[in-house]
């Protein structure tokens, strides 16, 4: 256990206070809700790459402290095939949780924090960006393509958005203003991709989550 705390103080480490700075000159850093979101992200794929079922519990627990809402944002998608493959990584809480007690292979003790963070749910943590409010999206991106969203942020306040793919390829994402300029861009060789600006006004931006795999992608995309 010890040894696992360590690795998730490390993951923190890793992501935590840094600033991106944008087209407009804007230093933003990531806000400590994205911060949690991502970590819990890479906690996900690294539990499912070493069957680890206390990293998929702790993932769940900063799930869990963070508060969005689920909802489909409409999406159009761009050139791609239909590439069908099983779902290695599951990023729903309760089946994050099933896998967990899986992977525990029945010791008592790390059975005994799995049940603690599935009755420790409600936690709740406001954060600010979207007009509408934080939320999160579930979808999938096809093989060689590209996802778009239109959505409104609110102006002189920190907008952000995370991208948790399913592991099996390489996502990267772009933020445009509403005159097509790139605000912000991740492009590493991970599904983990994060965003964050701070608009000068209301206004609507391009989200776009390019595929570069050969199979399609299941992701999340968090907007707090």
């Amino acid at each position: 256990m010890k040894r696992f705390l360590f690795l998730a103080a490390a993951l923190m480490m890793t992501n935590a206070a840094f600033a991106q700075e944008n087209n407009e000159g804007d230093k933003v850093e990531i806000s400590p809700a994205m911060q949690t979101l991502e970590m819990a992200g890479n906690l996900v794929q690294y539990g499912y790459d070493n069957y680890s079922a206390t990293a998929l519990a702790q993932a769940v627990e900063l799930y869990n402290s963070v508060t969005v809402k689920l909802e489909n944002i409409k999406k159009t998608s761009e050139g791609g095939e239909d590439t069908p493959k099983d779902q290695r990584i599951n990023l729903d809480v309760n089946a994050l949780l099933a896998d967990a007690r899986n992977f525990a292979d029945g010791d008592e003790v790390t059975l005994a924090y799995i049940d603690k963070v599935e009755d420790a749910t409600n936690a709740s943590n406001a954060t600010l960006g979207r007009y509408d409010g934080p939320s999160e999206t579930e979808e999938c991106v096809l093989s060689n393509s590209i996802d778009t969203y239109r959505v409104l942020f609110r102006g002189r306040e920190d907008a952000g958005v995370l991208v948790v793919g399913d592991g099996d390829t390489d996502l990267d994402l772009y933020i445009y203003d509403e005159n097509g300029n790139l605000v912000d861009s991740d492009t590493d060789s991970t599904d983990v991709c994060v965003c964050s600006w701070r608009p000068y006004e209301t206004s609507y931006y391009t989200i776009k989550i390019r595929n570069w795999g050969n199979v399609r992608n299941y992701y999340t995309m968090y907007i707090p």
